[in-house]
């Protein structure tokens, strides 16, 4: 499923990425038995013009939730992954989940440490030159294994950055 992420004011406004906010308000809540783990993917580009910012809203995800992130860029852009609190903070946040620069790809895993509403942050306010981003994120309820090992809902692949 993809979405394309239009302007986004910089306190506030954000976005549902389709198929990852059906995942947290009905999917990783539904879950019931111990079955393999429910997942759930979303992909989506955004352009993000020199000297600003984007913003996606990952709503009520719950603790110990996977997110798998995929990025290719057109250029250097930071991404940001903030909580609740950090990104009222923005662009000052004090403690964010990871904050790192991408120059073309970048994948990674994190665990959410507790439930709630969380943020990634595409920061171009450096950049002399548009960028575009094109975004797959993949979430998974709960961790059985940790990421990466066997039986991991959240597999590393090498065609990863591959759109």
């Amino acid at each position: 499923m993809q979405g394309r992420v239009q302007a986004l004011s910089r306190y506030g406004a954000a976005i549902w990425a389709g198929g990852l906010l059906a995942l947290a308000a009905v999917g990783v809540h539904a879950q019931q038995s111990p079955q393999p783990q429910q997942r759930s993917q979303a992909a989506l580009t955004a352009e993000i013009p020199s000297g600003q910012h984007r913003v996606l809203r990952l709503r009520n995800l719950p603790k110990d939730a996977q997110l798998g992130l995929a990025i290719q860029t057109t250029g250097r852009v930071t991404v940001v992954l903030l909580g609740e609190g950090d990104y009222k903070r923005w662009p000052e946040p004090e403690t964010p989940l990871l904050t790192a620069p991408v120059d073309k790809a970048l994948s990674f895993t994190v665990i959410v440490p507790e439930a709630g509403n969380y943020y990634v942050a595409f920061d171009n306010r450096q950049g002399t030159t548009d960028q575009k981003i094109k975004m797959v994120i993949r979430a998974a309820r709960g961790r059985s294994t940790a990421p990466g090992q066997p039986g991991s809902s959240l597999q590393p692949k090498p065609e990863q950055h591959d759109f």
